[in-house]
């Protein structure tokens, strides 16, 4: 179990597992979500649930950012 900051100075618990994958899409800036698999789509989605992440339209494209001061969008 570890933290991440999400904007706002707010911290959230994530699971190692989820941490791999906001590690994954702070990397790339934005992820195409045709670029994750089904797991980590599921995780992609639990995550903008609870405000880790964003998720937008862009060009007829679902991408997913993490919702923080580096990678947010």
């Amino acid at each position: 179990m570890r933290f991440v900051d999400i904007a706002g100075n707010i911290i959230q618990p994530v699971s190692n597992e989820e941490l791999v994958l906001c590690e994954k899409i702070r990397a790339a800036g934005l992820m195409l979500r045709g670029r994750l698999d089904e797991r980590e789509r599921e995780l992609a989605l639990r995550l903008v649930q609870r405000g880790v992440l964003l998720r937008r339209m862009v060009d007829e494209n679902v991408v997913f950012a993490c919702n923080d001061e580096q990678g947010g969008m």
